[in-house]
């Protein structure tokens, strides 16, 4: 976290995706759910978006994302 956004950094504690986000959760098989301007996004390791997350229910997708597999759609 870096002036209140988030971004994620290598082993090094060097960012690898600079702190654009207002919330992240960790990268799991190559991906990871951000969010940015009140929309969630799936990024990969490079930081770009491969999907938006909208769902009814964000908070229990957000979750299950936490718990188990990546999300596919």
């Amino acid at each position: 976290e870096q002036n209140g956004k988030f971004g994620f950094i290598d082993h090094s504690g060097k960012f690898v995706i600079k702190p654009v986000y207002d919330d992240a959760l960790f990268f799991k098989n190559g991906e990871a759910t951000v969010r940015e301007k009140k929309e969630n996004w799936v990024i990969n390791k490079n930081g770009k978006k491969i999907r938006e997350l909208k769902v009814e229910n964000e908070e229990e997708e957000l979750q299950e994302r936490i718990n188990t597999k990546p999300l596919t759609r």
